[in-house]
């Protein structure tokens, strides 16, 4: 599992949609299944902490002394809301956020409120044919909620 080892964030590993495992970041599990058989092997996530997860499903059929390697990667999510605006101050409504972890958009007012990860530093918002960028300092913190504020975007 790769990810942010300072999250508290806990995983369960399903075989065949049972839990047989916990894990965290930056750690490893062996599970031990019967031969002949093929298995769907899944991750979900446990506790508060918000994560954008590698949901995939591995299936995988088992043979005699066969050993299979899976991993899986996840972020930590802050839920970002701020009101964006223009050089002039006006609010910038009926929007579309990109590089956020979802869907994003601004209300009638400006405001918003999106999935980011800790790597997220610009917000690029667009507007029909126009386009801009805001930027800010990412605290990179594991609270649920970053107060971003009234961030402009140029």
């Amino acid at each position: 599992m790769d990810g942010n080892v300072e999250a508290d964030a806990q995983f369960n590993v399903l075989v065949n949609g049972a839990v047989r495992g916990q894990l965290k970041a930056d750690e490893t599990l062996l599970i031990q299944v019967a031969p002949y058989d093929t298995y769907d092997v899944e991750l979900r996530a446990v506790g508060e902490t918000l994560v954008n997860l590698d949901n995939r499903i591995f299936r995988e059929t088992m043979y005699p002394v066969n050993v299979v390697n899976l991993s899986w990667s996840t972020q930590v999510i802050n839920i970002a809301i701020g009101r964006l605006v223009d050089e002039s101050g006006k609010a910038i409504d009926s929007a579309v956020i990109q590089n956020v972890v979802g869907i994003a958009m601004t209300d009638d007012h400006g405001f918003f409120q999106a999935e980011i990860n800790q790597e997220t530093d610009s917000l690029i918002v667009q507007r029909g044919g126009q386009r801009c960028e805001s930027t800010f300092e990412n605290p990179r913190s594991i609270d649920t909620v970053v107060m971003l504020g009234t961030p402009l975007c140029q």
